[in-house]
């Protein structure tokens, strides 16, 4: 069951696409790596990226950081959707298959638990057909204040 926070509001004045199209305009991160924002709902985000030779590790496929960092990017999108800043306070990683370049990845993260402090989020990244590359659980922290100031204030 998930507790709304105490400064989120009952009707958002900016929707949670809005909030992950804002996120995406100010992060050169998503913007260079070419993250795509496919779906954005209250507590949930499924977001594209194709994987580029320049994002390479020892072994040819792709670095785990890179793989760590965009399921972050979508857990982070999840968690803010609320316009209620938040952050990543602890995460468990578990990379389960390597990423060969020019493959599409898709990631999905879900919020499991909210409070007024913290939330709980699990993240997959996979392919097209759903197999899956890295799996993680995420505890953000909510720090308040809006992510994206309301229209007209």
């Amino acid at each position: 069951m998930t507790e709304r926070p105490a400064d989120q509001p009952e009707e958002a004045a900016v929707t949670p696409l809005e909030v992950a199209a804002h996120m995406r305009s100010v992060n050169p991160m998503m913007q260079d790596w070419g993250m795509e924002i496919l779906e954005v709902t209250p507590g949930y985000a499924r977001l594209a990226m194709t994987v580029r030779p320049d994002m390479s590790n020892t072994f040819g496929t792709c670095h785990g950081g890179i793989t760590f960092a965009f399921a972050d990017m979508c857990l982070g999108i999840a968690a803010n959707s609320y316009n209620v800043c938040s952050v990543t306070a602890s995460s468990d990683v578990q990379f389960l298959a390597p990423i060969p370049f020019g493959t599409r990845v898709i990631g999905l993260a879900t919020q499991t638990w909210r409070g007024p402090r913290n939330g709980f989020y699990d993240a997959r990244v996979e392919n097209g057909e759903g197999a899956p590359f890295i799996l993680v659980r995420a505890r953000f922290r909510i720090i308040g204040g809006p992510v994206v100031p309301a229209r007209g204030g």
